[in-house]
């Protein structure tokens, strides 16, 4: 349905949003920066005001020693709306794949 589509939008836009701080974040910390960031929505279910979603994503990282890596990870979403506004209320995520480059 429309509506479907319309919410589908939104949470791509708010969860970009949201993986952008936080792996900008987490890079703070580490040896390596991101170069590039893709995500791409699986199914996502609405029941009411409770949801569930899937999304694959795939980084692909350079190290300051030179060495580069690339990331392919699942989230598993449950999500619930409140006051007119989708919220996480669990998120679990799951590497599928990982490969580094010298």
């Amino acid at each position: 349905s429309h509506s479907m589509r319309l919410h589908r939008v939104k949470w791509v836009s708010q969860i970009l949003k949201r993986e952008n701080r936080v792996t900008d974040a987490s890079l703070l910390a580490s040896q390596e920066r991101v170069v590039g960031f893709f995500a791409s929505a699986g199914p996502i279910h609405v029941d009411g005001d409770t949801a569930t979603g899937t999304w694959y994503q795939q980084e692909f990282l350079h190290g300051k020693d030179g060495g580069q890596r690339s990331v392919t990870g699942r989230y598993q979403d449950d999500y619930i709306k409140q006051d007119g506004r989708w919220y996480f209320k669990r998120r679990v995520y799951e590497v599928l794949n990982s490969e580094t480059k010298d």
